[in-house]
């Protein structure tokens, strides 16, 4: 179960399910990479950055479950302690649906892997991870893969 978990982590980290954070309003005036914010300044955090920004992250572009392992790196998905990835939002606005979202997706991946064997389909000369936005953030090809059930 811990490394279900800490792929279910990792999942989002890197596949956010969506680009960009609930606008926030700044509160007081601020400054932020050199530019002023003023107050009442409509602000977005574009997720995606946070996953690859190395000074938060080893490895920020390679897809490691280890990483949230006993001894590697912590991540508090809530986004209530240590913030380094919030794909459910953070503090008063976190989305209701994180523990109901983190539970289908495990129990998704799960099943998924207890009843079938996967590979990827000789057509496919590599995973293409890259993605485009929809309703949400979906995969940019459809994955061609050989799905069998296991014995």
């Amino acid at each position: 179960m811990p490394y279900l978990q800490a792929f279910v982590k990792e999942l989002l980290r890197k596949h956010p399910p969506t680009y960009f954070s609930l606008t926030h309003a700044a509160v007081e005036p601020a400054k932020l990479g050199g530019y002023d914010i003023p107050p009442d300044a409509n602000l977005e955090l574009f997720l995606p950055t946070i996953a690859e920004d190395p000074r938060l992250w080893s490895s920020p572009l390679e897809f490691n479950p280890d990483r949230f392992m006993t001894g590697g790196e912590t991540a508090d998905i809530t986004g209530s302690a240590g913030i380094r990835m919030i794909p459910f939002g953070a503090g008063r606005r976190i989305c209701p649906g994180l523990s109901m979202g983190t539970t289908h997706i495990s129990l998704m991946v799960a099943r998924m892997v207890q009843a079938f064997e996967w590979q990827l389909h000789p057509s496919e000369p590599k995973l293409d991870f890259m993605d485009k936005v929809e309703f949400t953030v979906v995969m940019n090809r459809r994955l061609l893969a050989f799905v069998e059930p296991r014995k």
